[in-house]
């Protein structure tokens, strides 16, 4: 999320089109790398959109969601151009939840989000 919310601002700066790109757009001008191109990594789906479903120099809202969602304590997150990460357990995040402060970063390295493959291993941050 870090990733793609830096390279937002980067894209708005130098794109023609002066406004926020999709997954695809930033994609195109080299600022993600390959696995995060496709829109997905590390077990979950990112997804740029926008309010009004038009691109904005304003506003957009990037998702990262568990592609497996079986698992009900599987966490969701959120961030937008503040750059504010946030997550909900459970649930999509939204800009309403909670913030993703570095204790909470720290929780959900170890215990609110386990890997598909995990079962006692080293969990996974979804924080990309």
């Amino acid at each position: 999320l870090r990733n793609i919310t830096a390279s937002q601002k980067i894209y708005l700066e130098r794109s023609e089109s002066q406004s926020y790109g999709t997954i695809p757009d930033l994609a195109a001008y080299g600022m993600l790398g390959k696995d995060l191109a496709t829109g997905t990594k590390d077990g979950y789906r990112f997804e740029v959109t926008f309010p009004g479903n038009v691109q904005s120099p304003y506003e957009f809202q990037l998702t990262a969601s568990p592609i497996d969602t079986s698992d009900p304590n599987r966490v969701f997150f959120y961030a937008n151009e503040s750059g504010v990460i946030r997550f909900s357990k459970g649930s999509m995040a939204t800009a309403k939840s909670d913030p993703l402060t570095e204790e909470k970063k720290y929780l959900s390295q170890c215990s609110l989000y386990q890997s598909p493959n995990s079962q006692g291993q080293e969990a996974t941050n979804g924080a990309n």
